[in-house]
């Protein structure tokens, strides 16, 4: 077998990990009712994409539309009782003030003002609840995302706090992904990297190596690495395999080996280093290329 001796030059190096990933969201966000009652529409389907203040599901809102209603009649009532007895306390006051009406009457319609004006604030709280529980029959999206999970059916009843839909949001994308114990020395966090996805050919997508992990998995040695899709496609989905290209930390003044100067012995990769004209065997420590 011919031997090719190579002299070796120290210069600046920066490789490349190539991995697989799984493509995930940021946050899962489930949307739970505030109140019990009767599912009277669905208006989403497990997938579709909804964005955020997109109305979602509906609950029977009759009830509370009554009783929003008989509060307002409530408001107004005891509002106008305020507004009778302020009327009253202002001609006693004018009456008091000629001596015309005893202390005794002046403060009987101070206390009909006082009475009326709790009765008033009891009634309008009580029409901000009455508003506040209607509002809530119908449930809305609080961000961009996707169904995962549809949980109920018009016509179901529903209890308060049950968790109806399930969102994946996509205001931002991530991909969580294993590196060897070799490679992962060498990535950051601030990284770069690039993504595909087997249903894109051809399509790559920017991405920054956000967390890398210090616990090797004890099942596979490998060490976990999540990054942000900086520019994350509608057509990218939470689920979705991704191929991912991480380029390792730049390293200054290394010595770069042709991989046909590689040899296998005994499960280790060496290299033969020519010493005074004798080729002594080495293992070098080698980073992702």
């Amino acid at each position: 077998m011919p031997v090719v001796i190579h002299t070796l030059q120290a210069r600046d190096w920066q490789g490349s990990v190539s991995t697989f990933g799984v493509i995930e969201a940021f946050e899962e966000v489930s949307i739970a009712a505030e109140l019990s009652g009767t599912v009277s529409a669905v208006h989403v389907r497990e997938g579709d994409r909804v964005s955020a203040g997109q109305l979602l599901l509906e609950l029977d809102p009759q009830k509370r539309r009554l009783a929003a209603q008989r509060a307002e009649q409530a408001l107004q009532r005891s509002r106008t009782a305020l507004q009778e007895a302020r009327l009253k306390l202002k001609r006693r006051s004018d009456l008091a003030e000629r001596e015309s009406v005893s202390r005794e009457v002046l403060d009987t319609a101070q206390l009909a003002v006082d009475s009326a004006a709790a009765a008033y604030q009891q009634a309008l709280a009580s029409h901000r609840l009455a508003q506040r529980e209607l509002a809530d029959t119908q449930l809305y999206s609080p961000t961009d995302g996707l169904v995962d999970v549809r949980a109920v059916e018009v016509g179901e009843p529903v209890q308060a706090g049950a968790a109806l839909i399930t969102l994946q949001a996509v205001h931002g994308l991530r991909v969580h992904t294993w590196v060897s114990e070799a490679d992962v020395l060498h990535i950051r966090p601030g990284n770069t990297a690039t993504v595909g996805v087997s249903g894109l050919a051809g399509k790559t997508y920017a991405a920054q190596v956000q967390w890398v992990g210090v616990n090797a998995d004890p099942q596979t040695g490998n060490f976990p690495v999540k990054l942000i899709l900086e520019d994350a496609a509608s057509a990218l989905r939470p689920g979705m395999t991704a191929r991912v290209a991480l380029a390792a930390t730049r390293m200054p003044d290394v010595l770069l080996l042709p991989e046909d100067a590689l040899v296998d012995r005994q499960r280790r990769r060496v290299v033969f280093v020519v010493e005074n004209g004798v080729a002594r065997q080495r293992e070098p420590l080698l980073a992702a290329g």
